[in-house]
C-alpha cells in the first residue's frame, strides 16, 4: 500500500469523514455496494474513474434503483436538465474528485457545477472514489494537475471545442463550454452530510 494513502486515510479520518484505503478498483466497487444497499436513488457525478471501476454500470444496470445522471438520461432520452437537478435530492450520490490533498483538501473543477454541488449540499451522504494517481502535494499542485491532466482529458472525451480540448493545456479561455467555471475546496464534511473516502492504490480515471 501507498505510504501517501495510509498517512492520508488517517487524516482524513481525524477529519471526520469516513476514510478507508483498498488495493484495487474491484474492493472500491464492493464497499460502494455496500454503501448504497438501502438507498433508492443514486445521483452520480461524470467520472471516468467510475466507468472505469464498474462502479457506473453496477448502478444503472441495478432494477432496484433510479439514476440520476446526465450521460444516463441522454442514453434514455430522458431530461438532462432535470436529471441533473433530481441528483441533489438523491439518497446518495457517488462520484470522484479531481484532486485530493496530502493534508486531506477534496479539490473540484467543475463547468455545470451540479458535480460539486452534490458533495456539499443536497444527498445526505455522498461516495468520494479515489485513485492515488489524484494525490497532490498542495492546493496549487492539485490545480495544477486539474488543469494539465482532468480538464483537457474530459474536454476531450465530451468533444468539446475549448482551447483544452484542442490542444490539449488550459489557456484560461471564456469559451461558452468552459470547463473551469467553478472551483471548490472541501475540508470538511458539511452540516448533516456523511462523506465517505476510499482512497484506491491504483491509478484511476483523469
Amino acid at each position: 500500500m501507498d505510504k501517501r494513502i495510509e498517512k492520508l486515510t488517517e487524516i482524513l479520518n481525524s477529519h471526520h469523514f469516513f476514510a478507508q484505503a483498498v488495493s484495487t478498483p474491484d474492493e472500491a466497487k464492493d464497499i460502494v455496494k455496500q454503501l448504497i444497499k438501502d438507498c433508492k436513488t443514486v445521483g452520480m457525478g461524470g467520472s471516468t474513474t467510475l466507468a472505469r471501476s464498474g462502479i457506473w454500470s453496477m448502478v444503472a444496470e441495478d432494477k432496484d434503483k433510479t439514476l440520476y445522471n446526465s450521460v444516463y438520461a441522454a442514453k434514455h432520452k430522458e431530461d438532462i436538465p432535470a436529471a441533473m437537478r433530481k441528483g441533489l435530492d438523491a439518497d446518495v450520490y457517488i462520484t470522484s474528485s479531481n484532486a485530493i490533498t496530502e493534508d486531506g483538501k477534496l479539490i473540484n473543477i467543475d463547468g455545470t457545477g451540479n458535480r460539486c454541488a452534490a458533495m456539499f449540499y443536497g444527498p445526505e451522504k455522498v461516495i468520494f472514489v479515489i485513485g492515488k494517481n489524484k494525490i497532490a502535494e498542495n492546493f496549487d499542485d492539485a490545480i495544477a494537475r486539474i488543469k494539465a491532466v482532468a480538464c483537457p482529458n474530459n474536454a476531450k472525451r465530451l468533444k468539446k471545442t475549448t482551447p483544452c480540448g484542442v490542444i490539449g493545456r488550459c489557456t484560461d479561455c471564456n469559451s461558452e463550454d468552459r470547463m473551469c467555471n467553478v472551483t471548490t475546496i472541501i475540508e470538511r464534511p458539511t452540516r448533516g452530510k456523511t462523506m465517505h473516502i476510499i482512497l484506491v492504490d491504483a491509478e484511476m480515471g483523469d
